[in-house]
């Protein structure tokens, strides 16, 4: 939530690779108010590709879109590509 406090616009989007290991990471950008791509509405999306390493975590939740509350996201997808560790993730959204 800090990263939209020192922005100071009325809209913004923030995406990446957030290299969360469990989804519990994103509860302090929807408890902020804000919307999450991952992990939200939509439900979970695998991001990471992994080359059949294992992982000591539940979920692979690691890349999300989030956005301030006026912007809301309408549809969510990952794109399964084997060119990067992740996989793409891509949200359909609508200015309010």
């Amino acid at each position: 939530a800090g990263m939209f406090a020192y922005i100071g616009e009325e809209y913004a989007i923030c995406f990446g690779d957030m290299n969360a290991y469990t989804t519990d990471e994103f509860d302090i950008f929807t408890n902020a108010g804000l919307n999450v791509a991952n992990h939200g509405l939509f439900g979970d999306f695998d991001t990471w590709t992994n080359f059949d390493k294992t992982t000591t975590w539940g979920t692979k939740v690691l890349d999300n879109i989030i956005t301030t509350s006026n912007i809301s996201i309408q549809n969510v997808i990952c794109d399964r590509q084997d060119l990067s560790d992740h996989n793409m993730l891509i949200a359909e959204l609508s200015i309010n």
